[in-house]
């Protein structure tokens, strides 16, 4: 029995890894190259095997600002990810999606008319993360006339 539950958490853990690595992102071929290096490299980091340089990259490319805006297109192909959750180094626990959402809301306007375009043929995840983003960054374009 005991052999079982260890087998049973080990295909747990190496489907949750693979959903997370394999999730669709763009081909790697489609990171721009005369953009910054500091962005360039975050970006690359977002096809790394450990779930944490993942979450490291999001959180270093919000932190950047507008000038994260080549990485638009890759975190909103992100905003999906609804599993798996993981540990953040002070014990909260959040999706990709939402870390993804919270680097778009740091980057801003550059992200609204992307996010727009998401709205409308994303699916429920992407819309309910790319609503909450428009909604944080405010922008006259993202409401409706």
């Amino acid at each position: 029995m005991k052999k079982i539950k260890i087998i049973g958490i080990i295909i747990l853990i190496i489907l949750t890894k693979t959903f997370f690595l394999y999730a669709e992102l763009p081909p790697k071929e489609n990171i721009p190259t005369d953009i910054p290096k500091e962005v360039k490299e975050q970006i690359e980091k977002l096809y790394s095997s450990e779930m944490m340089e993942r979450v490291d990259a999001l959180k270093k490319l919000g932190e950047k600002g507008e000038k994260a805006a080549p990485a638009v297109p890759f975190l909103i192909s992100m905003l999906d990810y609804s599993k798996p959750k993981f540990g953040i180094p002070d014990f909260s626990v959040i999706t990709a999606g939402s870390a993804a959402a919270n680097s778009l809301v740091k980057i801003g306007k550059p992200a609204v008319k992307p996010l727009i375009n998401a709205l409308k043929k994303g699916n429920q995840n992407v819309r309910l993360h790319a609503s909450f983003v428009l909604g944080r960054i405010r922008d006259p374009l993202a409401i409706p006339s």
